[in-house]
């Protein structure tokens, strides 16, 4: 048992008697320095805070008609470009050598461009001892001008529409000398909505060899390419792509093709005005392009619905014919029981929308306005 402390020597003894803790000092007030400035700072959220506003670096933008583009971005009509935060710019064409441009000279740099595949890399070095922020864009040019567009499309009606619909006839269309220059994007979005109508039609001996399914996207990748164009045929064309999806999303374009305009805008519902102003019929715009034989279909019965004056049974059996039509896809039959609906309620017969109203209240994007109409029905 230990009764107390034994020191190891008598060094320890001595050092124990003699050592003395001082009491703690206060603590060294805290200086943070900015690392771009001379000034400190006592705690890390005022240096934050000083940063953000004081060297804040802000990303150097380039905008194609008053957008961002994604990284990689395609231009198939004439645009307004703009550069936004940038101290320096550089420039590569065609895989060239990249080239400094001044940032105030790259809208009209790019602005000159009609084909191309183009490079751009912005830097903002407002900050001398920090990195520049950099933006990097490549702009791929597919501008054709109007004689361009003028001869694909001549050879649209050559190929297309005075030869029986096919994958070679598409074939054909795309190796015609007018489709390979300038007019090249032009022709290959022309192409993909043949193909998507003969992958829906599933016509026997076209040489279609991809599955149903694939239509849509064909469609999609024609939409892609032609919306900008200010064309009739392909403002008709992506007027049909947005229908065959029900897109009613947006502004819709007028095509001047009466059936059409009516089917799209009977989509959004009794409350929309189907124009007037068209002149040409469904069949009139089958000479600018082929329509699949669902869609056409739908149209009609749209286009009918439209000038009718008066509700009778007549017009009900012929809706209730096209929307019960198993040879139909489903978006098709849902635009049928959608005109239905809005016809009747339009001609006063509330009492016969029920029905098709049922079936699409819970239907995207006609539950927008079913719902309301079914809530009005009931009570």
């Amino acid at each position: 048992m230990t009764l107390g402390w034994i020191y190891e020597d008598s060094v320890e003894a001595i050092l124990s008697r003699t050592e003395v803790v001082q009491n703690p000092a206060p603590a060294l007030p805290t200086r943070i320095p900015c690392p771009f400035c001379s000034e400190l700072f006592q705690d890390i959220s005022r240096l934050h805070r000083h940063l953000a506003t004081k060297h804040r670096l802000a990303r150097p933008l380039l905008l194609v008609n008053q957008h961002e583009p994604p990284v990689d971005h395609i231009v198939r009509v004439r645009s307004t470009f703009d550069v936004t935060n940038a101290t320096a710019a550089f420039v590569c064409t065609d895989g060239k050598a990249e080239a400094e441009v001044d940032p105030r000279d790259v809208p009209a740099t790019l602005g000159g461009i009609q084909q191309g595949d183009v490079r751009v890399r912005l830097l903002n070095g407002g900050e001398q001892r920090a990195q520049p922020v950099m933006s990097s864009y490549r702009i791929d040019f597919r501008i054709a001008d109007v004689a361009a567009l003028s001869g694909v499309e001549a050879a649209f009606r050559d190929d297309i529409l005075d030869a029986p619909l096919s994958v070679a006839t598409i074939r054909s269309f795309l190796h015609d000398v007018r489709c390979v220059s300038e007019g090249r994007d032009y022709a290959e979005g022309l192409a993909a909505y043949i193909h998507g109508l003969l992958i829906k039609e599933g016509t026997a001996g076209s040489g279609v060899t991809v599955d149903y399914s694939e239509y849509p996207a064909r469609f999609i990748e024609a939409h892609a390419k032609l919306w900008e164009l200010r064309r009739p045929l392909a403002r008709l064309i992506c007027a049909l792509v947005r229908l065959r999806s029900n897109d009613i999303s947006g502004e819709y374009a007028l095509t001047g093709n009466f059936d059409i305009d009516a089917a799209s805008t009977m989509l959004k519902g009794p409350e929309a005005v189907v124009s007037a102003g068209g002149r040409t019929t469904q069949a009139e715009g089958k000479r600018l392009c082929p329509i699949d034989h669902g869609t056409s279909r739908v149209v009609a019965l749209a286009g009918r619905l439209a000038r009718a004056d008066r509700w009778s049974t007549v017009l009900a059996e012929e809706c209730r014919h096209v929307a019960e039509s198993k040879w139909l896809d489903l978006g098709d039959r849902q635009k049928a029981l959608a005109y239905w609906a809005v016809a009747a309620w339009r001609l006063g017969a509330k009492l016969e929308a029920y029905r098709p109203l049922t079936q699409i209240a819970a239907v995207y994007p006609f539950e927008q306005w079913a719902t309301s109409c079914l809530e009005e029905i009931r009570q």
